[in-house]
């Protein structure tokens, strides 16, 4: 009886392993499917950014449409929908006497949420990349946290000054 046992383990044994080989076998696929996969999925990713920066120009925009805001003279510019202008402060960066530091008035809207605030950011010139910036408010769990109202911005702040600000309540 044990003979039998045994025989019949060893049986089973090479026809699980004969199913696994055969089966178990997936293709994989070669360098060019790789490749043009790769290409895909980059195409993708850029078409998605663009989406992203669409939407978040559309929320601002669609945001902003409801509060009249005009700068004054004496007031810093304050940022709606329309792209950034430079303002000339009235002494230069200390840091860097050739670029100018740029102050302005972030009105943040109701719905507003990082990515849009990143945007708005990078298109003042306050921030050099709104991703990097969003990435930072995201890491740092503050992207939840942002607060709707004028925020007095310049773009000698760090992103830690620049979220403390914008994440204060007013």
């Amino acid at each position: 009886m044990m003979k039998e046992l045994l025989r019949t383990i060893g049986i089973s044994c090479l026809v699980a392993g004969g199913v696994l080989y055969f089966t178990g076998q997936v293709e994989t696929p070669s360098d060019p499917d790789l490749m043009g996969l790769q290409t895909k999925l980059e195409k993708t990713e850029e078409e998605l950014a663009r989406a992203k920066e669409a939407l978040a120009m559309i929320q601002t925009s669609s945001s902003t449409d409801h509060l009249p805001s005009q700068p004054t003279e004496q007031e810093p510019k304050r940022e709606q929908a329309e792209p950034p202008q430079k303002e000339q402060p009235a002494t230069p960066d200390a840091e860097d006497p050739a670029q100018s530091a740029v102050k302005t008035v972030l009105a943040i809207q109701p719905g507003s949420n990082s990515t849009t605030v990143s945007a708005a950011l990078e298109r003042l010139g306050i921030v050099e990349d709104g991703s990097e910036f969003e990435t930072y408010l995201v890491s740092q769990k503050l992207a939840g946290k942002i607060q709707i109202g004028e925020h007095e911005l310049d773009s000698t702040m760090d992103y830690k000054t620049i979220a403390r600000t914008i994440t204060s309540a007013k």
